[in-house]
């Protein structure tokens, strides 16, 4: 069946700005809260309107868990959409001046329409990789306040006012303690969330075979290729972690060097590079 509805959504922590775009052209505006409520109540007016799940198609922005309401809502319902990165809507659009959330939801449809042959559609991944990936990004906060602690401790040290029962120094001390405490819990149970998965548990054991990669680089891999099954070829995977070189020449007055994109994932480029690093001088 044609898709004669084409919806772009802007998405924020409170609110979900709406554009219905019917064959081409901008019809509707809405703004709702970003709750289930408010989203049951507004697809119940597109369907009066003659809206279907095989007419339609639903496009906006990754912004993260901002956007999982939404997201679990659509597949509850049985909606096709896509979430695509914010700079590749950016990149689509011409010369534009002026921002606010209900010119971005046009600018979105607006993409939709244009691009809707290339238009993947989306899925949440499973509920054991959400699960994991909120666990990895509470243990990073803790290990950054770690670091923070340990080094405020040294410098507390240095200073030949503050004695060894002083106060700053004793509670900086209690609250690195604490901190280590929570990183290991937070550990044990990354440990046990994949070793209860059987094809989560195979794939770390795969990686973590690959000398150089620690059982964190292990757990994000598993994460951002959603237990490798986002991506189906080598070279993807290589050019979104931003391994790949890429040329930057053009005609006979640009010829930059070969190089990679900073358009990529730092953490996984970070989290593979730090591994292979500490091989060097090894055997």
């Amino acid at each position: 069946m044609k898709i004669r509805f084409f919806i772009g959504i802007d998405i924020s922590a409170r609110t979900l700005d709406f554009c219905i775009m019917v064959d081409g052209k901008a019809i509707e505006y809405h703004c709702i809260g970003n709750t289930k409520k408010e989203l049951k109540k507004l697809f119940r007016k597109f369907v009066s309107n003659g809206m279907t799940q095989h007419n339609s198609w639903i496009c906006a922005e990754h912004t993260g868990s901002y956007g999982y309401r939404l997201r679990l809502f659509l597949e509850e319902t049985g909606y096709r959409y896509s979430m695509v990165p914010a700079i590749e809507v950016k990149k689509s659009t011409a010369l534009s001046r002026g921002k606010n959330d209900k010119v971005d939801s046009k600018r979105i449809a607006e993409y939709a329409f244009r691009f809707q042959d290339k238009l993947k559609e989306s899925r949440l991944p499973e509920k054991y990789l959400i699960r994991l990936k909120n666990l990895f990004k509470y243990r990073q906060q803790r290990v950054r306040n770690s670091t923070r602690l340990k080094n405020q401790i040294k410098q507390l040290e240095t200073q030949w006012e503050c004695g060894p029962r002083d106060y700053m120094l004793v509670n900086a001390k209690m609250e690195q303690e604490q901190c280590g405490k929570v990183i290991k819990e937070v550990d044990r149970q990354i440990r046990e969330l994949i070793n209860s998965v059987e094809k989560a548990k195979r794939n770390h054991e795969l990686v973590r075979s690959v000398l150089g990669d620690g059982p964190m680089t292990a757990c994000y891999l598993l994460i951002c290729t959603d237990n490798f099954e986002l991506f189906d070829d080598t070279r993807k995977f290589a050019s979104f972690a931003g391994l790949a070189p890429f040329e930057n020449r053009s005609g006979s007055s640009i010829k930059g060097r070969t190089r990679t994109s900073k358009l990529r994932d730092r953490q996984i480029k970070a989290l593979l590079k730090r591994g292979q690093f500490g091989n060097l001088g090894k055997k």
